[in-house]
């Protein structure tokens, strides 16, 4: 029996996954979909065996190490925390990883274009950081924020 995503090929969909697949293996692509990202789940008895997710693969590549491989972790020694403040037709992710991103929720609601580093959005963007720093004192948020911009 095909898979919605293979009957949909013929009208030349392009097919992707990104998340957290809850109907299988998800460490392997599945049938008929042309982009997979995804992240292991907690059944995978065996990765040496079974494989590691494209997420596990990314980390490693950029120089994360699992915390113990022989038991079978997707765990790694670091991990990337991000902090969201909505503000007017603005939203900013602030990442612990330096990944930061800026959205006009008004232009862009599909949050295709990051503006971040867009010319005339520094403004935006210290503005929303002083109000989620604002936001961490007064819920007693412990996160560390990095730096937005090298100065």
């Amino acid at each position: 029996m095909p898979t919605i995503t293979e009957l949909l090929r013929p009208a030349e969909y392009a097919c992707g996954y990104i998340g957290k697949w809850h109907l299988g293996n998800e460490t392997r692509r599945q049938r008929g979909f042309d982009h997979w990202v995804n992240t292991e789940d907690s059944y995978v008895r065996n990765h040496e065996l079974e494989g590691y997710s494209s997420n596990y693969h990314f980390l490693v590549s950029q120089g994360y190490t699992p915390l113990d491989r022989h038991a079978n972790s997707t765990i790694f020694d670091r991990h990337t925390a991000v902090r969201t403040i909505r503000g007017g037709q603005w939203k900013l992710n602030v990442s612990s990883s330096g990944e930061h991103e800026l959205y006009d929720l008004k232009s862009d609601v599909g949050e295709l274009h990051d503006s971040f580093r867009d010319p005339g959005s520094r403004d935006t963007v210290l503005e929303l950081y002083r109000k989620l720093l604002s936001w961490q004192r007064d819920t007693n948020d412990k996160m560390a924020l990095p730096r937005l911009y090298d100065e």
